[in-house]
This record gives C-alpha cells, sequence and structure tokens, in this order.
C-alpha cells in the first residue's frame, strides 16, 4: 500500500506555526484586499447603471416619437393616403354617448 498524503501547513521560520506578527500582516493585507474589491464592486455598479439609464432612456425617446406619429399616420390610412396600410387603428362603430341620469 503507499503512504497516506501528508498535508502542507503554512510554517513559519522555525518550523512553528507563523507569528503573531506575521498573521496580523497577512489580515491587514485581507482588509486591504477587500476594500479595494467593495470601492471597485460600487464604481462598478454606477458605471453600469448609468450606462443602462442612458440606454432606457433612448429607448423612451423613440417610444414617445412614434406615439407622436401615430395620430398623424392613422389620419392618412383614414383618409386613404399613400401612406395607408392594412396596419391601421380601426375605428369604433358607434361613437360613444354620454349617459345621462336624472336627479329626483
Amino acid at each position: 500500500m503507499s503512504e497516506p498524503r501528508k498535508t502542507l501547513k503554512p510554517r513559519g521560520a522555525d518550523g512553528n506555526r507563523p507569528s503573531p506578527a506575521a498573521r496580523d500582516a497577512g489580515l491587514e493585507k485581507l482588509r486591504q484586499l477587500n476594500r479595494w474589491l467593495v470601492a471597485g464592486a460600487v464604481g462598478l455598479t454606477i458605471v453600469l447603471s448609468a450606462v443602462v439609464a442612458q440606454a432606457s432612456s433612448s429607448g423612451h425617446s423613440s417610444a414617445a416619437a412614434a406615439q407622436t406619429s401615430a395620430p398623424t399616420s392613422a389620419a392618412a390610412a383614414s383618409s386613404g393616403g399613400a401612406g395607408a396600410s392594412s396596419a391601421s387603428a380601426i375605428q369604433p362603430a358607434v361613437a360613444p354617448s354620454a349617459v345621462v341620469t336624472s336627479a329626483s
């Protein structure tokens, strides 16, 4: 049979556990790394949200332009103009009337 695997453990200069100073220095490096990672994540979030806001605002302006041009194209379709298409707005058969109720 083969020998059991030995695990490697970090050792200090004397072969024992790392010194408390080395541990503290390693923890400080991890703290600094975490600060930079959090700052980078926040900055990236801000940049991406600005990009999405810019992209969505440009989409709304084209939709608003399409809505304002819709009545013009519907009027052209109802008058039988050259821009008439089968996808024009359907006019109601009967115009809505006001309901009059008498107060007694």
